[in-house]
């Protein structure tokens, strides 16, 4: 039996950053805001990286697979990321590069009466990950089964042919709608140094750790979270536009800025968006480039 699934070629947009060594975990955890410790072969994790002041530059999710940390970010930012975290390693034990030679794709079932089989081979929780056949599989959130899956190309060629699998290519932009849907952020280029990880809810998405000790930037994400209210909050909503809405485009109140875009998916002009913004804020008139924002009901029935 064929098994189709809907194929992403994800290095079309995204990158793949790798770390190893024998500091490598050290070094990880006193970057990154979720603990490195969680993550296995068996496990992945979301976090972010700061500067400082405490602002994201990068979002992640990581994954474990050969002695290697993979790091995955919008390729936009990915030689910035590279730069920054190399200023960090000084004499440490780690050897950092942007991958190429690994394949990074996403694959969603949209059948599943028809998987089953497959599925048995593949994790079955969110961010849990196995490996089949020298391929690493993670499952991330999705209406339908999503994965992540690396490795190198002749070994994802042989999973392929061996488990019978046709491929069906899938626009990134559905791909990054399954994104929005289950308010998974990202930080690009236009929005590195803008964010405080709370205020894009990684809290809320476990991508903060806070018994983990310090890192970069950790000061200040720690003081929000035990000394004050957050103030800013990451949001769904959706809005028609003939304009081109780009990452960070002001969100706007009778003219005052309430917030910022953060990403977003669209379709003819229609756009799913997520936006940071002040929490007061919810229930006023919201627009971008004088498009109405819309959210949905159940977030102003929250406040």
């Amino acid at each position: 039996m064929k098994h189709t699934l809907d194929f992403f070629a994800l290095q079309s947009n995204l990158s793949l950053i790798s770390l190893k060594g024998e500091d490598v975990c050290s070094f990880l955890q006193g970057q990154i805001t979720n603990d490195i410790n969680l993550v296995t072969e068996k496990n992945s994790i979301y976090a972010g990286f700061c500067n400082p002041k405490g602002r994201l530059l990068g979002f992640f999710h990581i994954i474990k697979f050969n002695n290697t940390y993979y790091l995955i970010c919008p390729k936009d930012i990915s030689e910035n990321i590279l730069k920054k975290l190399s200023m960090y390693i000084l004499r440490a034990d780690i050897r950092i590069s942007l991958v190429k030679e690994i394949q990074l794709i996403g694959v969603i079932f949209n059948k599943k009466n028809n998987i089953n089989s497959l599925l048995m081979n593949f994790p079955i929780t969110h961010l849990q990950s196995s490996i089949c056949e020298n391929v690493h599989i993670t499952k991330i959130a999705g209406d339908n089964y999503r994965f992540i899956i690396i490795g190198e190309d002749e070994f994802i060629d042989q999973f392929i042919q061996k488990n019978k699998i046709q491929l069906s290519q899938g626009l990134y932009e559905t791909w990054k709608s399954q994104d929005i849907a289950h308010k998974i952020p990202n930080i690009y280029k236009e929005t590195q140094q803008e964010f405080i990880p709370q205020s894009l809810n990684l809290d809320l998405i476990k991508a903060i750790n806070f018994k983990k000790g310090c890192y970069t930037g950790q000061e200040i994400v720690a003081r929000t979270h035990y000394l004050g209210k957050i103030k800013r909050r990451m949001y769904q909503g959706t809005c028609k536009s003939k304009d081109n809405i780009i990452y960070g485009d002001e969100v706007l109140s009778n003219k005052e800025q309430v917030g910022r875009i953060i990403d977003f998916s669209s379709t003819n002009f229609e756009y799913n968006l997520l936006l940071e913004l002040r929490v007061d804020a919810i229930n006023k008139h919201l627009t971008v480039k004088n498009n109405i924002i819309h959210l949905p009901t159940e977030i102003h029935s929250l406040h």
